[in-house]
C-alpha cells in the first residue's frame, strides 16, 4: 500500500514522503512544520507505517492548533480531536489509508 502524497493539517497542505534509509535509523516519522513534511519509514510493518503517519499528523495539529505543554488535558483532547475530524473529512485518501 502506497502513502499518500499529500495532506491538509489545518490550512497547511503537507508533503508526505517515504524517510530515507539513514533518516528511518533514527526515528519511524517526522513532522517538518517549516517545510510543510511529514516523512514515514515505510520499510516497517504496514500496520507500523500507518499509526506513524497518524502520530506525525498529530504532531501537526498539536503546532497548527497551537496546542501547549501546560494546556488542561480537557481542552487537549477537544482541540485534538477537532483537528483529527478535520484531517480525515480534508484528506479522504488519509482515512481511507489508514483503515485499509
Amino acid at each position: 500500500m502506497k502513502l499518500p502524497k499529500k495532506g491538509r493539517i489545518s490550512h497547511v497542505m503537507c508533503r508526505i514522503n517515504p524517510m530515507t534509509e539513514l533518516e528511518a535509523e533514527r526515528r519511524d516519522g517526522t513532522f517538518d512544520y517549516p517545510n510543510s513534511e511529514i516523512k514515514i519509514d515505510c520499510l516497517m510493518d504496514i500496520q507500523v507505517v500507518k499509526e506513524s503517519l497518524l502520530h506525525e499528523a498529530m504532531h501537526g495539529i498539536w503546532f497548527h492548533y497551537g496546542i501547549k505543554d501546560t494546556d488542561d488535558e480537557e481542552d487537549t483532547i477537544k482541540k485534538m480531536s477537532a483537528g483529527l475530524t478535520q484531517v480525515f473529512l480534508d484528506n479522504p485518501k488519509i482515512g481511507k489509508f489508514l483503515m485499509g
